[in-house]
């Protein structure tokens, strides 16, 4: 009986200590803020440990105790989150941001000045610095953001990889099949887009996208309207019989497609496009549209310098990423001619988007371009890896790549499909 009476006590006391803020079995709830004080409009980020695959909340009250914010973010695997926010428009003083749930909660307090002394920053751009590994999607198949990486760059300089859900990005749609389908991802009421395909499903369970390659037309492409082969750049794919039949194959009926960018016109760069566009260096899309202020990506880019400067085909090195890409006799060829190199021996990254000191370094080869005099000296210039200076130095002195009106290079930076034609026509 004492025994039982002795087990009871002690459940008692556990099941009150549990209850306690600070003593709760499980992890303590802490927090880190990014600034300690700031001014209403900039960007504060919360984050610190929880416990694993928990929601936890954070608020942040003025101090009258009303809530001026609150969102519920869930830990990782690993007991981690992270949430951002804008501090709202308040009366100079302290805030206290309070993150946690239940009695396990941690608190800190932040003080809001009236701007004096203190620089407003904000969020100026976002762009993609690593492009999504999964691009071409099935009808029925959800968005998929792996690999998706997003870069946000601030009025102060400073810059950082921004935190992304699913439901930072709209436009997807994946219940018909369509040939490009543009996604627009929001983060701070900044935007940036990035495109993907739908194919429907074929009757053996693969991907029919008629055709396959690269989802663009090219100048001069010679396209079967019987199934037999697709002509594109001198290179001949092969489609597949279809199982069972016995019938002879269709003969191939070769008609011309010719090339048409209907959404250049009046854009600074409409001279450049047509001239690469006609030299069938560069294609537009199915649609008739050249998308000219889209992103461009190193296989992309590869591609378009050898056709542009007719360069001699040859069996360059093959990467791992590369074999059986759709651009790798162009990638084999461009780094047998030295203009471009993979990350290291194995990956090329031909999918990655082009930044624009890549291009740089890229065009400069392309074009054996050598020069003694001295480069533009732009404002962000420590910004330029060590790798590229030379090369942006070249770009800017022979007036290839002259920067931006406020004296920047942004070397980090994706290159739009017009930026890439442009410093191709002008390095011609």
């Amino acid at each position: 009986m004492v025994v039982k009476k002795r087990i009871a006590v002690l459940l008692a006391v556990l099941l009150i200590l549990a209850t306690l803020p600070g003593l709760a079995l499980g992890v303590q709830v802490n927090l880190d803020l990014s600034w300690n004080s700031t001014a209403a409009g900039n960007n504060i980020t919360a984050s610190g440990s929880a416990d694993p695959n928990e929601w936890v909340s954070v608020k942040v009250l003025d101090n009258a105790r009303s809530i001026v914010f609150y969102d519920a973010v869930k830990s990782d695997a690993g007991g981690k989150y992270s949430c951002t926010f804008i501090v709202p428009q308040v009366s100079p003083g302290a805030l206290t941001v309070v993150a946690g749930y239940g009695t396990n909660v941690a608190k800190k307090s932040l003080l809001i000045s009236d701007g004096g002394g203190i620089t407003l920053v904000t969020l100026d751009r976002i762009e993609i610095t690593k492009p999504a590994t999964k691009l071409v999607y099935t009808v029925g198949d959800s968005l998929d953001i792996t690999g998706l990486e997003v870069t946000g760059y601030y009025s102060d300089g400073s810059s950082g990889v921004e935190p992304i859900s699913a439901a930072s990005i709209s436009g997807f749609d994946s219940s018909k099949p369509v040939t490009q389908q543009t996604l627009t991802i929001t983060i701070g009421a900044k935007t940036t887009t990035y495109e993907v395909s739908i194919t429907k499903k074929s009757e053996e369970g693969s991907t029919d996208n008629k055709g396959g390659g690269s989802g663009t037309i090219s100048a001069g492409e010679t396209v079967s309207s019987g199934g037999g082969t697709v002509t594109e750049a001198g290179a001949e794919v092969a489609s597949k019989k279809a199982v069972g039949t016995e019938k002879e194959p269709t003969k191939d009926v070769i008609v011309p497609v010719k090339a048409v960018v209907k959404d250049v016109s009046g854009h600074w760069a409409e001279t450049s496009i047509n001239k690469l566009v006609n030299a069938g260096a560069i294609s537009g899309y199915p649609d008739g549209t050249f998308k000219p202020d889209s992103s461009i990506t190193r296989a992309e880019f590869a591609t378009v310098l050898v056709k542009a400067f007719n360069l001699e085909p040859r069996n360059g090195k093959v990467f791992s990423d590369t074999s059986g890409h759709w651009a790798e006799n162009s990638i084999r060829t461009a780094t047998a001619h030295g203009i471009v190199s993979g990350y290291n021996a194995s990956n090329f990254g031909p999918n990655d988007i082009i930044t624009r000191e890549q291009m740089a370094v890229m065009i400069i080869i392309a074009a054996n371009l050598t020069n003694d005099e001295e480069g533009k000296t732009f404002a962000d210039g420590p910004q330029i890896s060590e790798w590229a200076k030379k090369a942006v130095g070249i770009a800017s002195s022979k007036g290839i790549i002259t920067g931006y009106p406020d004296n920047t290079f942004k070397p980090k930076a994706n290159a739009t499909r017009a930026e890439a034609v442009t410093v191709i026509v002008k390095a011609l």
